[in-house]
């Protein structure tokens, strides 16, 4: 909901009647009316000519643009024009589509996003676990009474690549109060001050906690008819964490 003076907006509030949010908005959305009026807001193409930015027709910029892309890939070839998709590009798919027509059309394999950047490590240990390297995780808020967070931050974060949710903080609370509600975490965090119980593992050493916990439910809890028919190296994984 949008607070207006004249053509201005003066303050950005969520809406209390929106059934999923009820009004709860992330600080990026508030900051909307600021971001919109700001003085260095990039309005229009600027290019730098003479060690300043000018403004310049579209038809300039995307001419000084096809150069410089032709150019690259004559003196280096086509993989010397990479393209960035970030994470916006999940919630946008013209832009994803955009953007992987462009990496076609130049024939480059250069291409990069923010799971492929910042955390490569997810799908591959997805892929390693499940055979589906895009299988993403939720928690069911419904019905969870067991929830362990293990270093991850949603009162800040909003979870990320785990699943976007509206007002993180009840949600939390709401696990705690019917449940256990773990986190796991170097420092106390805003979600660890929700927490049923914090965790301080020392940095680096979350892979001896797991690895514990593996070896207890291996030990006493797994389900070993299961393990039989769906999974390889079991022994192996034992030994490994015993």
């Amino acid at each position: 909901m949008a607070t207006l003076e004249g053509d201005r907006v003066v303050r950005v509030d969520g809406d209390r009647d929106h059934p999923l949010s009820q009004g709860y908005t992330c600080p990026k959305g508030r900051a909307l009316g600021v971001l919109h009026h700001h003085p260095k807001r990039l309005d229009g193409p600027l290019l730098r000519r003479d060690g300043r930015l000018v403004p310049v027709t579209w038809d300039e910029l995307l001419d000084d643009l096809a150069a410089r892309v032709a150019t690259a890939i004559d003196e280096r070839g086509q993989d010397a024009v990479g393209v960035y998709l970030g994470t916006g590009a999940t919630f946008d798919a013209n832009l994803f589509w955009a953007g992987s027509a462009l990496l076609k059309r130049l024939g480059s394999r250069a291409k990069f996003t923010s799971g492929t950047v910042d955390a490569p490590s997810y799908p591959v240990v997805r892929r390693l676990m499940s055979g589906v390297g895009w299988l993403f995780h939720g928690i069911d808020f419904e019905r969870a009474t067991l929830t362990v967070l293990l270093g991850t931050n949603p009162v800040v974060s909003h979870t990320s690549h785990m699943q976007a949710y509206p007002n993180p903080t009840r949600r939390l609370r709401e696990l705690a109060a019917r449940g256990e509600l773990w986190v796991v975490d170097t420092r106390e965090t805003e979600t660890a001050r929700l927490a049923t119980r914090h965790l301080a593992v020392r940095p680096g050493t979350d892979y001896a906690l797991l690895a514990y916990l593996v070896r207890e439910l291996l030990a006493d809890g797994a389900d070993r008819a299961y393990l039989a028919e769906h999974a390889t190296g079991v022994d192996e994984l034992a030994a490994a964490v015993g």
